[in-house]
């Protein structure tokens, strides 16, 4: 009896010694149970490969596939050419043939393309097989004793180690081993020995076939098999690929030609010759609103706004009071006060404000605070610079418009689609060449807004107005002549941004001509501070800059040569599991 368990004993050992032994197992990630590869060379220098995977990620969590990475410029060890190598891919199938869900993306800088293989929906485990089908071009090129197939087998990058590996290559009709001088290199990236792989040709010396076990990440096995010139015809890059990149340049050039020269005629201002004459008055009885629109091109600054709201209070329709900070961390702010209902004189933009403000019935005496407008105001705004439009409409050409919204949207079009063709198209050159472009056509749409005859003479008018509220010292007899001319003026230096030169220019006429202390009845500073002309501009200046942030602020605008080595040639990458 001790003798039949002494021989159970030593047959389970034995069996158990017999094992196949496999120098990896998928403990941290997956491994590449079978690596095989069958590359038939082409006599044009390319080569098709059906790469056989299988791919055994055990019991890990969370995987779904694999990703396999293939340059399309072969490496150099040194800092030389790097020879294209155009890649096609053919199909990726399970090994019964069904294809798999896979997303390709291209990296231009490195010039890799990469196939993410897997459903991001669905796991994996144990053992899974992938078939990868394309075609390299150019992995024939000139050696110094005639013509080199200079191939990466499997890839010097991958993240997964191979327990075994096979690769067999077919040699097109007239090269032979006899004619054939092969050599490997494996290991590391660079490398220029071989240690790891076995070549062994076939009987008719037509093909061959090179073998290797226990390849650890990141090793590569490569071919430099050399054979006489004329039996494969050298890679001839073709005509597009050797200049079409300029091509796309041209067509830039002209897209550009093209959108100068349309807003030459579509979107450039009448010309005026001589320089600007002092104007002392707003032309054409322009509202400081419609005054903004116009220097702007009909768009809404809003300091346009706070300059409307000023000029309302100026002529008494409101009043304005600073409101005392609460503690050390309180905000400033303003109170608004109704002050008169009758909004018949008004323009429609101007009474719209109003009742944006107080509401659709004005009441006299309402108030509001500055701060409630916060992030609800700025749904306002398109209505008021609607109405203000219409007032100046015919100061601008309507073809103009037309020719900016398309440039708009063509150049919006031509730059969101840049890269997505680039990826298409596999052509680095495209996309940018077309997101340039597209760049070109935005700037020449917000340039696209045509003044008409009479919008640029009006223009010229203001920007003489404009003059003389820069130099107001210069014209004192002006500013004396006119009453309350501080006051009227004051909304139009803040659509200007001169709010500071022309409160300094009133303070020091002020001063010249009265001896009383200037208060003005339409703003009440808070009580116990001092009020003065000489500070009345940080005054003005703070109003107007918190009234535009905050009447336009909204929920979302706030927050942030005779050899290779190893990994050189053709093909050849890596990949890993995700």
């Amino acid at each position: 009896m001790k003798n039949i368990w002494i021989l159970i004993l030593g047959l389970v050992l034995g069996a158990w010694l017999a094992r196949p032994v496999l120098a990896f197992e998928p403990v941290n990630d997956c491994v590449i149970e079978n690596f095989d590869s069958q590359i038939e060379l082409k006599a044009d220098s390319s080569a098709e490969i059906t790469e056989t995977l299988g791919v055994n990620c055990g019991v890990l969590q969370n995987k779904h596939g694999i990703f396999r990475i293939l340059p399309n410029k072969a490496p150099d060890r040194a800092a030389g050419a790097r020879p294209y190598t155009p890649i096609k891919l053919r199909s990726i199938t399970d090994l019964n043939g069904t294809p798999y869900h896979y997303e390709r993306s291209v990296n231009y800088p490195d010039n890799i393309i990469t196939w993410k293989i897997g459903d991001p929906d669905r796991t994996i485990s144990g053992i899974n097989g992938y078939v990868i089908k394309y075609r390299i071009s150019n992995v024939v090129i000139p050696s110094d004793n005639g013509n080199a197939l200079y191939l990466n087998l499997n890839g010097s990058f991958w993240e997964l180690p191979t327990n075994n590996f096979s690769a067999t290559v077919k040699l097109p009709d007239g090269i032979t081993q006899e004619d054939t001088n092969l050599k490997l290199y494996s290991g590391g990236f660079g490398e220029l020995t071989n240690s790891l792989a076995i070549a062994s040709w076939a009987q008719d010396g037509k093909s061959f076939t090179v073998t290797a076990t226990e390849i650890p990440t990141r090793t590569g096995i490569t071919i430099w098999a050399e054979f006489p010139t004329g039996l494969v015809s050298l890679y001839q890059p073709s005509w597009w690929f050797l200049y079409g990149r300029y091509l796309y340049w041209l067509a830039m050039l002209a897209l550009i030609w093209f959108g100068w020269r349309t807003w030459k005629q579509y979107g450039q201002d009448p010309r005026f010759r001589g320089s600007i004459v002092v104007e002392y008055d707003p032309p054409k009885d322009l509202s400081p609103m419609e005054a903004g629109l116009l220097n702007a091109y009909g768009n809404l600054n809003p300091l346009f706004i706070s300059a409307t709201i000023i000029d309302l209070a100026v002529r008494g329709y409101l009043k304005i009071e600073e409101v005392k900070k609460e503690g050390w961390l309180g905000g400033k702010d303003w109170k608004l006060i109704l002050l008169k209902a009758d909004v018949s004189e008004l323009k429609a933009f101007e009474s719209k404000l109003l009742t944006d403000l107080f509401g659709d019935n004005l009441t006299i005496g309402t108030e509001k605070s500055l701060a409630d407008q916060k992030n609800s105001f700025y749904l306002k705004l398109p209505g008021i610079r609607k109405l203000a439009y219409e007032n100046i409409k015919s100061f601008f050409d309507s073809r103009g418009l037309v020719w900016q919204i398309l440039f708009l949207v063509l150049g919006v079009l031509m730059f969101v689609s840049s890269v997505p063709l680039a990826i298409i198209f596999s052509s680095f050159s495209f996309g940018t060449t077309l997101g340039v472009s597209g760049i070109v056509w935005l700037i020449f749409g917000f340039l696209m807004s045509k003044r008409t005859q009479l919008g640029s003479e009006t223009l010229y008018q203001l920007r003489g107005f404009q003059l003389y509220m820069r130099r107001a010292e210069t014209y004192r007899m002006r500013f004396y002549e006119k009453e309350n001319i501080f006051e009227r003026y004051l909304p139009y230096a803040i659509v200007f941004g001169l709010t500071g030169i022309w409160a300094k220019a009133f303070a020091k006429m002020y001063q010249e001509k009265h001896s009383t202390i200037y208060v003005p009845a339409w703003y009440v500073v808070t009580a116990g501070s001092h009020f003065s002309i000489d500070n009345f501009a940080s005054h003005l200046n703070s109003l107007s800059a918190n009234m535009a942030s905050t009447l336009a602020s909204s929920p979302h605008s706030s927050g942030s040569g005779g050899g290779g080595f190893s990994g050189g040639g053709a093909g050849g990458g890596g990949g890993g599991s995700w």
